[in-house]
């Protein structure tokens, strides 16, 4: 007999065609009606939240009152909430964040009484390769999936999905989608008519003899109706049952059956059956780059520092509150990230004021995590041993050792003449001086008492404020009745007490001499030096200091990679010459490889939508600048050789009323790049800020391949997909037309398996590798698209996609007028990706430098956190434990075949367990005589270990 289990749901769209708080209203009533059903009707048996914990916070926000009845309805299983916080994008947020997303979505669920383990991914907008192990590392083995399942390989309505370590999940495909039946009638000979189709639809993709009908869409309302319908149902259906059930009740059914099925490997982006939407991922792009920044910024600085600074004895400076509160706060920003990265939300498809208010969330994020990072660097480099008067310490929050550029203000109290970094081993760093400063705090003049009120008042050797700073150091002079005070002060320094002391007895004896009358006192920041320098060496996950030391000119003349004269540079590893037209030449000076044509910016039209990019039929390619561009040589070292290339692109305005074609109506849009070599830093960065002044457009920069490849390999979230360059073939019976962009982290590469491209971001999600650009002689290339200006929520009349997928709403914001700044690098290199993988990282995680004054510390002057071999195993997080039992320390592997790896923790411990994701205890680790770890780690694996 037929089980035709109806899972009443709704998928809640937290922010969309509407704003959060508008939403929010609606939510509320919703949840009013949905808590008296339950109530009032013990046949109203089950209800699923759309498996985000979220929905729960902004009730109770409004209604704190029905706390009670919501927990009451959780235990009793007939409220089914969680696993996740908020439903995400896969692709555009980072794999940490899904880990965060998992683990704040159980805690709160827990809290309230179950936590519904299933991986419930009803709506994103494909799904990531790796998601099978994510789900697995919290206990989930099922997962219910729409969009993405490849047509050719799954005819059935559940699969085994495998993630590319081998980790495999049993998959529910939702065939008609998450609203098969919403709206139920509500008189039993329509409700049975509806039933019928619904069987007619499903059977032939049935698992076993449960059928799952899909109770509810976006934002529908619980219907009160559904026992009595349901009853009346089964009194008159011979041959099936209708249940009001669960997902849980229907997958316990599929399993069951014990049918042999179909397995699908990685990540599921088909979209035949259903819309991938893929526009989403150059869709308004700063919210991609403030999300990829927001990311990095809490796992990379924040909660790594933070966990070196618990795990060393307490100073006064350093207390356990202060870093209870600081894990508080970083669980604060988590929140605030998450709350923007709801596939709506994040992907950039909602109305203009939705992304507004993403941007304070960011703000909040950034705020938070910002202070957060540098109070931890700050403490850890106050603990740093140093014999010097004037030191930086330099971090860096990824492998190493590292060689990499920092930017420093340090004191340069003679002058930035004097200004220069030497090491431990007494190597000088080539060094920039970029800028100085030197700002009057206080200036004025006053009598006995007034001088005795300020002496008072700097006893604790501080000057507070925003511009203030420890008192460092007191200059006096005595010009007959006067006395001259400067007293120095230096932001992030200790206070002087020696200096303190002299002062003060110095100034007593004035005060006491009948002779002296006033006192001119100035209150002045210690001259600053904004300088760029060379870190040589900086150990991985770790740090290194270096002493300011005098005499700069005579340590750094000749500095042996000097650059060609203009307009070209080089280093060790590249020289990079501008061509006329404004695109660089790379020559790859270990392989001898030549690529030409580089950093060339060709732009488009786009008569799509906030989901999906649409050329227009008649669409104008502008490749070229408008006049010709200007090159510069605008830094010659010794620390950083940048050439500067200035140019203006003319675009068409904006679409043809008919939007067939792109305006004859032409807007100027300058685009300015600074492309710049270090001295052994074998890496490309680029910095390209573009005025945006036209809409309706998609602006991508090309970088052409000296050689032909049928396949790139990109960043993933705990991954490196391998995709083939052509895309697959379309059809009439496709519901939208594949398209050959991809979504990307840190990287894409290109390779001919002897030499090869790595193109880096930060925050730029979206690449192709196209085979189009025949009219300026370029031919196959990577396009890494910088920005796409729509100005509507979704349309229906594209040519790609012949139904709209939400509301048509015009968001002229999504234009993305005005000024963009974008960051993206090149390593061209031998073999494959795995030889520059690492500068992909260091390019996202520029090194930070903290100033320190002389002091007697308890840490060395260089160490690490951590060492962890081979190369591959890559460090995910080092995090405080949700349980606040110790840390969490995750890295995977980015190599596909099984290695035996090692890692020593350069903090105290007393004993390391293997953990799943969930942070569960899964088996005790010992080391060896040396304190290293042991372990085998299967080909991208991800693996998570607990130190207490």
């Amino acid at each position: 007999m037929r089980k035709l289990i109806l899972v009443s749901h709704t998928h809640w769209d937290r922010e969309w065609y509407q704003p959060f708080q508008e939403f929010r209203i609606r939510l509320v009533r919703f949840m009013d009606k949905l808590l008296a059903i339950l109530e009032q009707d013990p046949d109203y048996r089950h209800f699923t939240l759309d498996g985000q914990t979220v929905v729960l916070e902004d009730y109770l926000e409004v209604r704190p009152d029905r706390e009670a009845a919501l927990r009451q309805q959780i235990r009793a299983g007939r409220l089914l909430v969680g696993p996740w916080y908020i439903l995400p994008d896969e692709f555009l947020v980072g794999g940490e964040a899904i880990i965060r997303n998992l683990l704040r979505g159980h805690r709160i669920a827990r809290d309230f009484g179950a936590v519904m383990k299933v991986g419930y991914l009803p709506d994103p907008f494909g799904q990531t390769g790796q998601m099978p192990q994510i789900l697995k590392g919290f206990g989930i083995d099922t997962a219910v999936v729409w969009r993405g399942v490849p047509a050719d390989a799954i005819r059935r309505s559940a699969f085994h999905w495998r993630s590319p370590d081998g980790s495999a999940v049993l998959a529910i495909f939702l065939v008609s989608n998450y609203c098969n039946a919403y709206r139920m009638p509500a008189a039993v000979e329509p409700f049975l008519d509806r039933l019928a189709r619904l069987r007619a639809t499903l059977e032939p993709y049935a698992v076993g003899d449960a059928l799952l009908l899909m109770n509810g869409c976006d934002h529908e309302e619980a219907q009160p109706e559904l026992p009595a319908l349901i009853a009346a149902a089964n009194a008159r259906l011979s041959d099936a049952q209708v249940v009001h059930g669960t997902l849980p009740q229907y997958i316990a059914a599929v399993r069951a059956a014990a049918d042999d099925l179909p397995t699908a490997t990685g990540e599921l982006r088909d979209s035949r059956r259903m819309q991938l939407l893929p526009g989403v991922l150059s869709t308004r792009m700063w919210i991609k780059q403030r999300n990829t920044a927001c990311e990095q910024l809490l796992t990379r600085w924040a909660e790594p520092f933070l966990v070196w600074n618990t795990s060393v004895p307490m100073t006064p400076a350093v207390t356990t509150e202060a870093l209870r509160s600081s894990q508080q706060l970083l669980g604060l920003a988590w929140k605030h990230l998450l709350q923007n990265q709801p596939h709506d939300s994040i992907c950039g498809c909602s109305v203009d004021q939705v992304h507004r208010d993403m941007a304070a969330r960011y703000d909040a994020c950034e705020q938070i995590g910002e202070a957060v990072a540098g109070e931890g660097l700050q403490m850890i480099a106050d603990r740093v041993r140093t014999t010097d008067q004037h030191n930086v310490v330099v971090f860096n929050p990824v492998s190493g050792p590292r060689t990499d550029w920092v930017e420093a203000w340090v004191p340069a109290p003679q002058g930035t003449r004097d200004v220069a970094m030497v090491d431990q081993t007494g190597r000088i760093a080539p060094l920039q001086v970029l800028g100085e400063k030197e700002k009057v705090l206080v200036s004025v003049s006053l009598d006995k008492e007034s001088m005795r009120e300020m002496m008072d008042w700097t006893r604790q050797g501080m000057v507070g404020g925003l511009d203030g700073g420890a008192i460092t150091d007191w200059l006096l002079k005595q010009e007959g009745r006067t006395i001259h005070v400067e007293i120095l002060v230096t932001p992030g320094a200790r206070p002087n007490p020696e200096a303190l002391r002299r002062a003060g007895a110095a100034l007593s004896a004035w005060l006491a001499d009948p002779q002296v009358k006033s006192f001119q006192v100035q209150i002045r920041h210690v001259p600053q030096a904004q300088v760029l320098f060379l870190a040589n060496d900086v150990p991985g996950y770790g740090y290194k200091t270096y002493t300011i030391g005098p005499d700069l000119r005579s340590n750094v003349s000749g500095n042996p990679t000097q650059g060609p004269p203009p307009p070209a540079i080089r280093n060790e590893f590249y020289r990079v010459e501008a061509a006329a037209d404004g695109a660089l030449t790379v020559t790859d000076l270990e392989t001898g490889t030549v690529y030409a044509g580089l950093n060339r910016f060709v732009d488009g039209g786009d008569a799509g939508d906030e989901y999906t990019y649409c050329p227009p039929a008649e669409d104008t390619l502008v490749g070229t600048a408008a006049t010709s561009p200007t090159v510069e040589v605008i830094e010659a070292g010794p620390a950083r050789f940048s050439l500067r290339i200035a140019q203006a692109y003319r675009l068409p305005a904006h679409l043809q009323a008919d939007r067939q074609a792109r305006s004859p109506q032409m807007v100027e849009c300058p685009i300015v790049s600074t492309v710049s070599l270090y001295p052994g830093v074998p890496r490309i960065d680029i910095r390209t800020e573009v005025e945006n002044r036209a809409g309706d457009h998609r602006l991508r920069v090309y970088f052409p391949l000296p050689f032909q490849v049928d396949h790139s390999c990109a960043e993933g979230n705990f991954d490196v997909v391998e995709r083939p360059v052509a895309a697959p073939q379309g059809g009439p019976d496709w519901v939208e037309q594949p398209v050959g962009t991809h979504p990307q982290k840190e990287f894409v590469d290109a390779h001919d398996g002897r030499v090869g491209l790595l193109v880096a971001n930060r925050g730029l999600p979206e690449y192709e590798i196209v085979d189009d650009a025949a009219p300026w002689g370029i031919g196959q290339a990577i396009a890494l698209t910088l920005l796409r200006s729509v100005g509507w929520l979704s349309r229906d009349d594209l040519a790609t996609r012949p139904r709209a997928c939400g509301p048509v709403i015009p968001t002229p914001e999504a234009q993305c007028l005005g000024r963009h700044v974008f960051a993206y690098a090149l390593a061209p290199h031998a073999g494959d990706w795995r030889a520059v993988f690492p500068q992909a990282r260091a390019f996202n995680s520029p090194l930070r430098a903290v100033a320190v004054e002389a002091q007697a510390g308890d840490l060395p002057p260089a160490a690490s956190f951590l060492e962890i071999e081979p190369a591959s195993l890559t460090l995910s997080a080092l995090k405080p434990a949700e349980d606040g039992q110790g840390s969490i320390l995750r890295f995977w592997n980015t190599a596909e075949e099984l290695v035996e790896g090692r890692l020593r923790l350069g903090l105290p411990w007393q004993r390391a367990w293997r953990a799943n994701l969930d942070e569960e205890h899964l088996e005790e680790l010992p080391a060896d005589a040396d304190g290293w770890l042991h372990l085998a780690v299967r080909g991208r694996e991800i693996v998570s270990l607990r130190f207490v």
